[in-house]
């Protein structure tokens, strides 16, 4: 698709002087209400540490990351077919996505596993 990084709007979309944890922080638009839209860390006062402390939406965003570009280091190692079936396992296309949950929670991929065998991808046939 050409993608070459993520940008997200906010990160701490909470009100000046609330508390947001006590309940999700939401954003309205248009009529529509988005629970824990902008909020991807909340802040550490609530947590007992100083700065801000991630919110899970945060680490499943990092999680995905890491797993597109796992998928990118096959497709560099030569291992396209491979890659694609890791990727094409979880959704066809942009809006097509497995509703299995146990496909999409069957365990971390082998680059969380064991991040140094995933380093170790063999390299690309010249």
């Amino acid at each position: 698709m050409g993608f070459s990084g993520i940008l997200y709007w906010c990160i701490d979309h909470w009100q000046a002087g609330a508390d947001p944890w006590p309940g999700a922080p939401f954003h309205s638009e248009g009529g529509a209400t988005f629970p824990g839209e902008g909020v991807l860390v909340y802040p550490g006062r609530g947590a007992g540490v100083p700065g801000v402390v991630p919110s899970m939406r945060l680490n499943w965003i990092r999680d995905g990351l890491e797993d597109y570009e796992y998928v990118a280091l096959l497709k560099k190692a030569g291992q396209t077919n491979d890659a694609l079936k890791i990727a094409r396992g979880v959704a066809a296309d942009f809006k097509s996505w497995s509703q299995r949950p146990r496909r999409l929670r069957r365990g971390p991929p082998p680059h969380r596993r064991d991040p140094v065998r995933a380093h170790r991808l063999p390299r690309p046939q010249r």
